[in-house]
């Protein structure tokens, strides 16, 4: 299935620029990791899935990184190679530590 291969290389290189991105973007104090990415079948939208520590930072990371996004879809065509780059949603990942 090269459709299969081809989306599971651009989610590669979607979470490798965007674990860059928010090091860059976030302030200390706070750890956030893309978990994953999933891309719609047309490669129109893509959600990024973060996992934030401290948890109560979590709603402040994300609604400054949805404030960014297009910055990172700007880096995403022209360093990325990904002239048509997806719309990007970021989604907080609740996970529970305890497990």
């Amino acid at each position: 299935m090269p459709g299969k291969f081809r989306q599971e290389k651009i989610n590669s290189l979607i979470k490798d620029f965007a674990g860059h991105f928010i090091g860059q973007t976030i302030g200390g104090g706070v750890f956030a990791t893309v978990i994953k990415v999933e891309t719609s079948n047309d490669f129109k939208e893509a959600t990024l899935y973060l996992s934030v520590f401290p948890e109560e930072k979590g709603a402040e990371v994300e609604a400054k990184l949805k404030k960014k996004l297009g910055d990172l879809r700007v880096q995403l065509s022209e360093k990325g190679g990904l002239v048509n780059a997806p719309h990007l949603d970021i989604k907080i990942d609740k996970i529970d530590i305890a497990q």
